[in-house]
């Protein structure tokens, strides 16, 4: 449910993470979204921009003979302001797999049948996993954004995303 070093998929996101040509195709993704939080107001807390895996499919093909792992689906690009909590969110059929691309934060899981929840520090160039079903939520507990790439199991047609922990 939480951190898991283990998983096999991990190891070839980080491959393909690595390569310069996603690298800078997230540079410049990075720039553009961090530009317009930048102009909102400081109510924003967050933007976030779906990359297609399509999308991450194409720079790869161009650059190495790898290729995204068939379970990866979607990825996210995001950002959370300093210092700021997001809402609890639950992905209810998508395993998510969150790399921590600039600065750091921390994962809140909720604990299963508890009221109770687990706190993990994500730094940056770490891994942080959640199963599907599973209710969480990012913070970004230092004085600078946190930026995450988020991989996960269902395409933006098929996930279904969840921010009413409160009513359940």
């Amino acid at each position: 449910m939480s951190l898991y070093q283990d998983d096999s998929i991990l190891k070839e996101l980080m491959d393909i993470i690595s390569l310069d040509h996603v690298k800078n195709y997230i540079e410049v993704r990075t720039d553009s979204i961090q530009k317009q939080l930048n102009s909102c107001p400081t109510e924003t807390e967050w933007l976030c921009e779906t990359i297609p895996a399509e999308t991450f499919q194409s720079i790869i093909k161009s650059a190495a003979d790898l290729t995204m792992p068939t379970e990866i689906r979607l990825i996210r690009l995001f950002i959370l302001r300093r210092n700021t909590q997001f809402k609890y969110e639950n992905h209810v059929n998508s395993y998510q797999r969150l790399y921590s691309l600039r600065n750091n934060g921390k994962m809140f899981v909720k604990l299963d049948n508890k009221h109770q929840w687990e706190s993990t520090a994500v730094n940056m160039g770490q891994w942080h996993c959640v199963s599907p079903n599973t209710w969480h939520y990012p913070y970004s507990n230092t004085d600078n954004d946190w930026i995450t790439l988020t991989f996960h199991t269902q395409s933006s047609e098929d996930i279904i995303d969840r921010y009413d922990y409160e009513k359940n």
